[in-house]
């Protein structure tokens, strides 16, 4: 399980170098036989990073489809979600418990069995 952070937008990395280093990863991943699951980045509350963190979570999902590898989009089903942005807004703009709790029913719905290759559970 790989989950890339938004510490490329910190760091002044391009779309382009932060897509490299993902593919790197998955590649060498892919060439030992390990699947690989990609957990992409949450939203926060500033808009101005949101249309970066966009950007970059739509750049990883490219980069792991394409190698038929799971990608879990995080940022799209929680930027507008009440209770992650109430979650944000109570610590400091970082996850708690609720936002915690939101990503993992992601991770489990939207990537968990097919990274498993196992059938989903009721």
């Amino acid at each position: 399980m790989i989950a890339p952070s938004t510490f490329d937008i910190d760091l002044g990395l391009t779309s382009a170098r932060s897509r490299l280093n993902l593919a790197n990863m998955v590649d060498m991943a892919s060439q030992n036989n390990i699947r690989v699951l990609v957990v992409g980045p949450p939203p926060t509350l500033d808009a101005e990073r949101n249309r970066r963190i966009a950007d970059l979570s739509a750049a990883y999902a490219d980069v792991v489809t394409r190698r038929n590898q799971v990608y879990v989009d995080t940022f799209n089903p929680l930027l507008h979600h009440e209770q992650w942005r109430n979650d944000l807004a109570t610590n400091n703009g970082l996850p708690g418990q609720s936002g915690y709790g939101l990503i993992a029913w992601l991770v489990l719905h939207r990537g968990w069995y097919s990274w498993l290759s196992i059938p989903e559970q009721p």
